[in-house]
């Protein structure tokens, strides 16, 4: 069963009431930069594109427009532009996005408690 919204804005809601709660703000906003980013390109986009790609014969997935509208199409694009012979399957998509996501919240956690601003 997924979540839906629901669960996704109780969650949100409650990361941010803790990041307020905990005077921790700064921290918040580092955290928050794939969504804000990802928010832009959405903008960027009028709210009108898509982030999931087009399933391809080989089981690839290829990015739908030629511009970027989301932080997917960077991944879908990165086979491309590292001159792969192949793309990326949804679940290495998905791996890529996870991790980058893991790497930033420990390169900030890192650097928030290592500057003492804990």
């Amino acid at each position: 069963m997924l979540p839906g919204d629901s669960l996704t804005y109780f969650a949100g809601a409650a990361f941010v009431s803790a990041i307020i709660i905990g005077n921790a703000e700064k921290l918040g906003i580092l955290l928050f930069i794939p969504w804000i980013v990802e928010a832009l390109l959405k903008l960027r986009g009028r709210f009108k594109v898509r982030s999931y790609g087009d399933l391809q014969r080989d089981g690839t997935i290829k990015a739908p427009y030629k511009e970027i509208y989301s932080l997917t199409h960077v991944v879908m694009k990165l086979p491309y532009w590292l001159k792969m012979k192949k793309g990326f399957t949804e679940k290495q998509i998905a791996t890529l996005m996870i991790a980058g996501q893991i790497i930033l919240t420990i390169s900030v956690l890192a650097f928030y408690f290592f500057a003492g601003n804990y």
